[in-house]
């Protein structure tokens, strides 16, 4: 016996845009969440800003409770209290949604233009102790009450071309479930990391590029082609003396 299908009904939604001329800052938006209050948290090349529904609030920068070090293509964190962890080149702030402000939550040591790609981290997952975040070398948990680095899970080596800097979402995205962590990472690798055994459960060789294929060896055109004789269809005669 099989049930009929029957189409949904359709239901009209209404939608509202925002760009730049309701006051968003810039119309590329690297990230975005709702915190624990419903508040709309937007990450941009040119800042951080807060939506409330009607207004776009601006986050200014510097070291004080009310602002962030660093506010360009930020990305955002949702704990399970509604609090967000914002991560950045410089680290990790947290946001209270009860206090309205910032707190450090882990900074990194050499603060550098050079070291930017590596200085990249974000927050996939939690647990009752720390937040693991996804790094360029693997993943770093950090606890949310001494705010220091309680435990770090390395991407396991191939022997393959190496994978395309930097870590950015444009090109690799994760997401947890249970205690898996699935990463892609660009240009066509998959690695499923337990944070519970610390195991790479799984990974695949990126592909050969076309710049792997330019260094790779040609193909010997030296040596002179032998051509065959070309035949007649008719038989030779022979003679007979």
């Amino acid at each position: 016996m099989t049930a009929a299908l029957a189409a949904q009904p359709l239901r009209r939604l209404n939608s509202v845009s925002y760009n730049v001329n309701e006051g968003l800052l810039q119309s590329h938006v690297a990230d975005m969440i709702e915190d624990g209050n419903g508040f709309m948290w937007i990450s941009t090349g040119s800042g951080v800003q807060r939506f409330d529904g009607r207004r776009f609030h601006q986050v200014i920068t510097g070291n004080g409770s009310r602002s962030l070090p660093e506010d360009k293509y930020v990305h955002f964190f949702r704990l399970a209290n509604g609090n967000l962890w914002i991560t950045h080149h410089r680290g990790i702030n947290e946001y209270d949604i009860h206090t309205n402000s910032f707190r450090k939550i882990y900074e990194f040591k050499n603060i550098a233009p050079a070291n930017a790609d590596e200085q990249q981290l974000y927050g996939v997952q939690e647990t009752p102790e720390a937040v693991w975040c996804v790094t360029p070398r693997g993943l770093m948990a950090v606890s949310k009450e001494t705010q220091q680095v309680t435990g770090t899970i390395p991407f396991d080596s191939l022997e393959a071309p190496p994978l395309l800097p930097p870590l950015s979402p444009t090109r690799n995205f994760f997401f947890a479930a249970g205690n898996n962590v699935c990463v892609f990472l660009a240009p066509a690798e998959i690695r499923i990391i337990n944070t519970a055994t610390g195991k790479n459960g799984f990974t695949s060789r990126p592909p050969m590029r076309r710049s792997d294929l330019r260094n790779s060896a040609p193909p010997d055109t030296s040596a002179p082609r032998k051509r065959k004789p070309r035949t007649s269809g008719k038989q030779p005669e022979r003679k007979v003396s």
